[in-house]
């Protein structure tokens, strides 16, 4: 003889319980940062060699390599929560001048990443800064507007950092001189 138990509905929760727990599953997996370059471009990255190509009103003006040594050291550091520090100190010779300039500088920001395009808050990285000021040693300084600028990361490795950096900006002198129009297209060569 065959008995039959009879079937007890299973409460509403319980039927729903295994959708709940996949649900619960997949959140849980969920990676919070999807873009792999914001986890490589993390930690000290020390600059090997940074290019500045000038051009005012249109035309090239000067092409400036630096390639760190003893006398001329930068770093970045990018951290983990969207800012960074940069850091130099150069020594320049002129000819006005039998002793060397010192320049150091500092230059903290915020970097970002959105659709794989790199943002940086401010442009001043590598030997900029100090350039700038050695330009117009015997010049009054100009008055500066940063019109525009862009940042770009041509390599990332684990090792290997390379940036073009795009300054667009508009000096104005003292005296009745005509403003300029720069654009600044620099390059940076970083390893770790």
């Amino acid at each position: 003889m065959i008995q039959y138990q009879p079937i007890i509905p299973m409460p509403k929760i319980a039927q729903k319980l295994p959708f709940l727990l996949l649900l619960c599953f997949l959140f849980a997996c969920k990676k919070g940062n999807t873009n792999p370059q914001s986890s490589l471009i993390q930690g000290k990255w020390v600059l090997q060699r940074q290019e500045a190509v000038t051009y005012i009103n249109g035309t090239e003006q000067t092409d400036f390599v630096t390639n760190t040594s003893a006398d001329s050291t930068s770093a970045i550091q990018f951290n983990n929560d969207g800012t960074f520090v940069s850091t130099n100190l150069t020594k320049f010779y002129t000819l006005s001048s039998s002793s060397p300039i010192i320049g150091a500088d500092t230059v903290k920001g915020n970097y970002s990443f959105s659709n794989n395009v790199f943002n940086l808050s401010k442009p001043g990285l590598g030997f900029w800064n100090t350039y700038d000021t050695i330009v117009y040693e015997s010049t009054v300084y100009p008055t500066t507007i940063l019109v525009s600028q862009s940042a770009q990361i041509n390599q990332l490795t684990a090792n290997t950092l390379t940036l073009h950096v795009e300054l667009v900006l508009q000096h104005t002198f003292l005296g009745g001189a005509p403003p300029e129009n720069r654009r600044v297209e620099m390059d940076y060569a970083y390893s770790k």
